[in-house]
């Protein structure tokens, strides 16, 4: 369970950064094409502060591929997601904003206003999020890698990354990167 939340934590902590930057976007353009899963201006914009979407482009389209590649080897991640999110539910915003030193109240502020939604109810439509990604991302290392030890977490985590080089590499004939910052 531990495990679970640490990896949640350093997901969210990963994608945490910055301030809101206000500018009109078309959320319904299509901002990228990953294998034949289109993502929108809207799916970044609920992720990202709007000054950030182009820079996390890249992080968005490994999650998709290991998404597809876990739902490819018919992996359930399901339970793990339920339960992680049952436990986070059981954390009030401030409660979370502790565990990630501070960073998450500004940003689920500025994310909610952006988006014109409630506080509430815009942390627990991201952390369902982030949950089903940490999640994936986990199942899918630990298939092709193998569980870490704490011996070896840091060897772990680079051979993890330079695995998901190299799945990007695989399908780069099928990624289409349609959005860029002049696209506003």
């Amino acid at each position: 369970m531990k495990r679970r939340l640490f990896y949640v934590i350093f997901t969210t902590i990963v994608l945490l950064v910055g301030c809101n930057d206000s500018v009109t976007y078309n959320d319904n353009e299509i901002a990228l094409i990953v294998r034949g899963e289109e993502i929108t201006i809207g799916d970044l914009r609920f992720l990202y502060p709007d000054d950030q979407m182009e820079e996390n482009l890249d992080s968005v389209i490994k999650e998709r591929l290991v998404k597809q590649e876990v739902q490819d080897m018919e992996l359930d991640i399901s339970e793990e997601v339920q339960a992680t999110i049952e436990e986070l539910d059981s954390y009030s915003l401030s409660e979370l904003d502790q565990l990630t030193g501070n960073q998450m109240e500004d940003f689920i502020s500025n994310q909610a206003k952006k988006l014109d939604m409630d506080k509430e109810e815009y942390l627990r439509s991201y952390l369902k999020k982030s949950v089903e990604t940490a999640a994936y991302m986990q199942a899918y290392a630990f298939e092709i890698l193998g569980e870490p030890t704490e011996d070896n977490i840091e060897e772990f985590n680079q051979k993890a990354n330079e695995h998901l080089d190299k799945l990007v590499e695989e399908h780069k004939d099928e990624i289409e990167i349609l959005f860029h910052t002049t696209n506003k």
